[in-house]
């Protein structure tokens, strides 16, 4: 399809950015003219182990947010957040302007809570779409599921 057809594609669709988790920031000149000419927004990603030098690079790179993993290792729902994140995160704000996010491994109200302390934004995947099919296990809508879980995150935050 080619970098400014998905891009333009994915504005007209109504996206506002993107998440490209396997194209690394020395690889998407071209990617990055489409997005930024089809007005997307380019979030890149920070591990916990990340250095320093790239954190910058990645704070002067990103747009709209930086997504920071709040986890080591892959995706999914963890019973209690990383030791280490809250000095992890300092890290990155020391490093970059850019506002931060907290993913991977968030799935509870406390685990929200815990992670909006420490970020600007907090993302949760596994746990809506766990959710979402437990509700449809259930012959229920899974919609219904999702916003259920959605709703208690949301409460946790006000």
């Amino acid at each position: 399809m080619g970098h400014g057809s998905f891009a333009a594609a994915a504005a007209r669709a109504g996206l506002d950015g993107t998440l490209v988790p396997d194209l690394p920031p020395e690889e998407m000149a071209g990617w990055s003219e489409a997005a930024e000419g089809a007005g997307l927004a380019n979030v890149l990603f920070a591990s916990m182990t990340t250095p320093e030098q790239r954190l910058r690079s990645l704070g002067d790179l990103t747009r709209g947010f930086l997504y920071c993993f709040a986890v080591r290792g892959t995706t999914g729902m963890r019973e209690s957040l990383a030791e280490e994140l809250g000095p992890f995160m300092a890290r990155v704000r020391r490093c970059c302007y850019a506002p931060l996010a907290l993913g991977l491994g968030i799935s509870n109200p406390q685990q929200c809570r815990q992670a909006a302390e420490l970020a600007d934004g907090v993302v949760v995947g596994s746990a809506l779409v766990k959710a979402a099919m437990d509700a449809l296990d259930r012959g229920e809508d899974p919609a219904t599921g999702a916003g259920r879980l959605a709703g208690k995150l949301k409460g946790a935050l006000l």
